[in-house]
């Protein structure tokens, strides 16, 4: 797990509209400013790379790479949780914190837990009637009965966990903001971090 010691937030102008630094979103927590600076690192390597429209999902490249690096932070404290289930293992192509041009999504999910189940984790900022899943995403779950969707709703600090019968009986949607189908899924049965861990330790091994 990535440490730096906690140093006041520098006066950096910040290059990403609708974006705040995840040092000034998050004040006390030491990673944020080391992400930070790949954020801003990685900008400036791929200011002018050609993601593609697809990966992008109608974003500049700023937004994107920030959503990514963002991404990576939270992903770290869901590590933490994780391993308080068992054996985890990231995968997927930038499990090493940097940035790949893919000319289409691999696919990979986010971890591994116990050598068998694949976890995909998404995140979503705000309360919502609906929450989106990108239906490449709900395809692999319906092929797979091990791979698990997690989504953290931050403003509630809960967690919803998914499987493919989440979504049986249902057809995805046309996502305009995304310009690709996606299912739309209602909050249900919202787990807190410890209602989680022990919902995931009931997982057969």
């Amino acid at each position: 797990m990535y440490f730096v010691p906690c140093v006041t937030t520098p006066n950096w102008r910040f290059p990403v509209k609708n974006r705040t630094m995840l040092s000034v979103r998050f004040p006390r927590d030491e990673q944020a400013l080391y992400f930070d600076k790949i954020c801003l690192k990685e900008i400036e390597n791929h200011f002018r790379t050609d993601f593609g429209s697809y990966i992008k999902d109608g974003r500049t490249n700023a937004e994107y790479i920030y959503d990514l690096v963002y991404g990576w932070f939270m992903e770290e404290k869901f590590e933490y949780l994780l391993k308080k289930v068992g054996k985890v293992e990231r995968q997927g192509v930038d499990k090493d914190y940097s940035i790949k041009k893919v000319s289409k999504v691999k696919g990979t999910p986010d971890f591994l837990l116990h050598n068998r189940y694949h976890i995909e984790y998404q995140i979503s900022e705000h309360t919502r009637d609906t929450y989106d899943v990108k239906e490449h995403k709900v395809k692999k779950m319906r092929k797979d009965p091990d791979i698990l969707l997690v989504f953290y709703i931050v403003e509630l600090d809960k967690y919803m966990l998914l499987t493919a019968k989440s979504f049986e009986g249902m057809n995805p949607q046309y996502n305009f903001a995304w310009k690709k189908q996606a299912f739309k899924i209602k909050p249900r049965d919202l787990f807190t971090q410890q209602q989680l861990v022990a919902k995931l330790k009931q997982l057969e091994v």
